[in-house]
């Protein structure tokens, strides 16, 4: 990419769903960075591509929408510091977040399936949290919010899960609540954290073929897949960056955030998510960038 090609403003920004409030403390020590991710990865991309990125605001996602995916107990429970959120603590950030997480995946979702294109949500946390559970660093599941959110539109969604981990929440609000218009595929599910993912490019050439007639596709964009993750370790850099690139080239409207990553790379890696996303808005703008 030249100089001129990065400052020239008829090159399309991406929509990055960010507000500072998505941001939270956690009392306990982690290896989970979500509560303070939204914010670094921003501040990330900027850094290394602030002409490529377009910060958008949303409104935060009320307690009834909340309810769409999950029980309306755990919800106010949650809410109301009652009940452990998905890092196992009562923290009161932590809970005034969820409504911003939440909403930015909504944002992103909506913007895609109303405008079209590609959308950025910085947030994580998610696919862990079922119908009235949290773990794994999820207390409530955005995911499946913002599908069913976006089916209530007459939608068609595929939520493509790409974290190194089985999607075990979302899968279980599907089975109490049906998947009628959702389309899921979960990496987890088929490829063991810790080992090598043979097979892994043909099951992405399937999952995406099978996600190929929906109206939005919300693409889990997990760095923990990198083969030196020490919660995941099945993909290489190479294999990362082929995902990345098929998924955005062969499906339309895709909404994508973060997902996991505990490892030195994971900003690197997200932000080579981003740049195959930035590379795909151009080239449908008629522009062809290197």
């Amino acid at each position: 990419m030249t100089q001129e090609q990065s400052h020239d403003p008829a090159h399309p920004r991406i929509p990055v769903f960010y507000r500072p409030e998505m941001n939270s403390v956690v009392s306990e020590p982690s290896i989970s960075k979500s509560s303070e991710k939204p914010g670094r990865f921003v501040e990330f991309v900027k850094g290394l591509s602030p002409t490529h990125i377009d910060i958008k605001d949303f409104d935060p996602v009320q307690p009834g929408d909340i309810g769409i995916a999950h029980d309306q107990d755990y919800v106010q429970g949650i809410l109301a510091c009652e009940l452990p959120n998905g890092f196992m603590t009562f923290d009161k950030s932590v809970a005034d977040s969820l409504p911003y997480t939440l909403g930015s995946m909504v944002a992103a979702t909506m913007h895609c399936l109303n405008k079209g294109g590609i959308a950025c949500s910085p947030s994580s946390g998610f696919h862990h949290a079922g119908w009235d559970f949290g773990g794994g660093f999820c207390t409530f599941n955005g995911l499946m919010v913002a599908a069913y959110l976006a089916t209530a539109e007459g939608a068609k969604v595929g939520i493509l899960d790409c974290d190194a981990h089985y999607g075990n929440g979302t899968q279980d609000i599907l089975d109490r609540l049906g998947d009628d218009g959702i389309v899921h595929r979960t990496m987890g599910k088929h490829f063991p954290c810790g080992q090598h993912a043979g097979g892994f490019i043909q099951w992405l050439l399937d999952a995406v073929d099978d996600m190929k007639d929906c109206d939005v596709v919300i693409y889990q964009a997990g760095a923990d897949p990198f083969i030196h993750d020490p919660m995941g370790g099945q993909l290489t850099l190479q294999q990362l960056a082929l995902r990345d690139e098929y998924v955005f080239e062969h499906l339309r409207n895709v909404a994508w955030n973060l997902a996991g990553g505990y490892c030195a790379m994971t900003h690197d890696i997200h932000n080579t998510t981003f740049l195959a996303a930035y590379r795909k808005t151009n080239r449908e703008a008629g522009h062809n960038l290197s």
